[in-house]
Order: C-alpha cells, then structure tokens, then sequence
C-alpha cells in the first residue's frame, strides 16, 4: 500500500490548519487581509500539495480607530476616523477548520490502516 498521498495530503492540510488558524486569531487586526491556501494535485495525479497561499483582496468593514474620540467629537459617517477591518469570516474559517480537520484524521486513518496491514504482513512471514 502506497502511503505517499496521504503523507502529502498531510503536509498540505496542516498548512491549510496554520492559514486558517491564522486568519482566525487576526480577526480583530485592523486591515488584516484573510489567506487561503489554493491546492493542487501531487506528482503524477497522486495525492495533492500546496499549489499558493493567496491573501483575499476584498475589503473589510470600516471600524472607528478611537470610538470615543468619534463620539465626543461627534463623527458618525466622517472618512477620518474610519479604518479598515479585517476582511475574516469566521463562519467560513470555522467551517474550513471543520473541513481540514476531518480530511487529517481521513489520512491518519489510511496509515494507520497500512502500518496495521504491514505488521499483519511481517506476523504472517515470521
């Protein structure tokens, strides 16, 4: 049994959990741009691998950079004052880490499956 996909289907989920966990843990930084990680099939259509990490280009929210000081001074709708948000969905990256952690465990299973059939092998011959 050939584990070499799953091994790439590792490395290139545990990239996508480091994005993604990135992009979580910044969606309170103003102007933060959200990554994602573009994947692409492995050597020989077998497996896959990390094709790009791109950063999103749209925008996020504006927030006040001082809300009491917009306040007081009376601002609502002013361009000064204003920054821009972290452009993070975090219905998206909570479904993404949904998504990457059942594709890990898929691929730990298939070798813990083949490392099970490999010593049932050696048991047989000895």
């Amino acid at each position: 049994m050939n584990i070499s996909p799953s091994l790439q289907a590792l490395d290139a989920v545990a990239i996508q959990l480091m994005v993604t966990a990135n992009n979580v843990a910044n969606v309170n930084t103003e102007e933060f741009r959200a990554a994602r990680v573009d994947l692409e099939d492995g050597y020989q259509g077998q497996g896959v691998r990390v094709a790009d990490i791109r950063r999103r280009s749209d925008q996020g929210p504006h927030i006040p950079d001082n809300p009491e000081r917009l306040a007081a001074a009376g601002y609502a709708t002013a361009a000064e004052g204003w920054v821009q948000g972290s452009n993070t969905d975090l219905a998206v990256e909570l479904t993404r880490l949904m998504r990457e952690e059942a594709t890990y465990t898929a691929n730990l299973r298939v070798m813990r499956t083949a490392h099970e059939m490999a010593g049932n092998i050696i048991e047989l011959t000895a």
